[in-house]
């Protein structure tokens, strides 16, 4: 009898043993991310993406226009202007996409959805496979003049979930939220670009300056009367 009662109690003991360890490492985890969070300097978030139990923190300072990411205990930080691409992979498939150097909506699918100014969350993730379970979902960014060329935020965490779970759910409205978030910071940075490029353009000139311009060449001799004649039809047809 004895030995009936060890057994039970050992088998009993075990599971309650790995549930306590299991918790007291979320507790780590979750502390090493706020821990991380906290000594930030010099970032105040704007918008902010987190679940504590997946152990990812989504953050952007939209005044220094900068992103910081936390998944995983790995850790970026880089401005807008440093982003190359951003992509929604399941399963290691790309289901939506967006490159830097383009305005507007993201690929989704092979089909441009959205626009500049669409609100946060707009972007549709689609359909991909026809499983009933997924195994990773991540938002992966591609960055420039970074210390990582990459980074991944895993939405689901390490391990995967079936569709009609409540943690792909939330993995997958966050995935869309983050991407979107990022969407619109490289739609800015793209803006403030062709703003500095109007700037820098030159405003064309007006038949009337060209005019001026054509009768001083005709004036010091350095075009003919026939030359000057046919630039100024030229000139005049515009």
């Amino acid at each position: 009898m004895f030995w009936i009662i060890l057994i039970v109690l050992f088998f009993v003991a075990i599971p309650i043993w790995a549930a306590i360890s299991m918790s007291l490492d979320e507790k780590r985890a979750l502390e090493e991310m706020r821990q991380v969070i906290d000594s930030r300097i010099d970032f105040t978030d704007s918008k902010v993406v987190v679940d504590n139990e997946r152990f990812y923190y989504f953050a952007v300072d939209d005044e220094r226009q900068e992103v910081f990411c936390y998944s995983l205990k790995k850790t970026a930080r880089f401005k807008y202007s440093d982003i190359v691409s951003v992509e929604i992979l399941q399963d290691n498939v790309s289901v939506v996409s967006k490159k830097s150097g383009s305005l507007g909506g993201a690929i989704v699918g092979g089909i441009v959805g959205g626009g500049v100014g669409a609100v946060v969350g707009g972007t549709s993730m689609g359909t991909t496979t026809s499983s009933e379970s997924v195994n990773n979902l991540d938002v992966h960014i591609l960055i420039r003049n970074s210390d990582i060329a990459s980074f991944s935020i895993k939405c689901l965490g390490e391990h995967g979930a079936g569709k009609s779970n409540p943690i792909y759910t939330q993995g997958r409205e966050n995935a869309q939220v983050i991407f979107d978030i990022l969407r619109l910071a490289m739609d800015k940075v793209q803006i403030e670009k062709n703003k500095l490029v109007a700037a820098e353009t030159p405003a064309p000139k007006s038949n009337i300056e060209e005019l001026k311009e054509l009768a001083e060449l005709k004036q010091q001799g350095i075009i003919t009367d026939e030359e000057f004649a046919t630039l100024k039809a030229k000139i005049l047809s515009k």
